[in-house]
């Protein structure tokens, strides 16, 4: 029996090899009986069957929205820092103070990004929006 982790984990790697945030697919159990197949997959998907898909898919576009705005954030913080740390790189230097290439960088720390968007759907339009991996 299909379990939720299964689909939400291939629909997260299907998401990551496609570059799609907005796809559906269905799957079929082999006839070993232990695995799956996806058989069918559309990069835009129709939803009029499923309850409320307006609301829903509005959610969706305003989550991908909020993770471009975030993305173009995580550009400048990271841009500022390498200016930052070129900066701080040539005082060193100016001060006398031995360099080497990784002392002129400073790392502040690892940026992550927190939120990742898919949706989904499999057999008769049954829809799961996963966030936050």
């Amino acid at each position: 029996m299909l379990t939720l982790e299964f689909l939400i984990e291939e629909a997260n790697g299907l998401r990551k090899y496609l570059g799609l945030y907005l796809f559906n697919f269905d799957m079929i159990r082999d006839g070993e009986g232990d695995g799956y197949l996806v058989i069918n997959m559309n990069y835009f998907p129709g939803y009029e069957k499923l309850p409320s898909y307006e609301t829903v898919m509005i959610d969706f576009f305003l989550n991908v929205m909020k993770l471009q705005e975030l993305e173009k954030m995580k550009k400048k913080e990271i841009d500022n820092r390498k200016k930052d740390s070129k900066a701080v790189g040539f005082y060193a230097i100016k001060m006398g103070y031995e360099s080497s290439e990784e002392s002129q960088h400073v790392t502040v720390g690892n940026w992550r990004r927190d939120w990742n968007y898919s949706l989904w759907s499999i057999h008769f339009s049954s829809f799961q929006q996963i966030n936050r991996n």
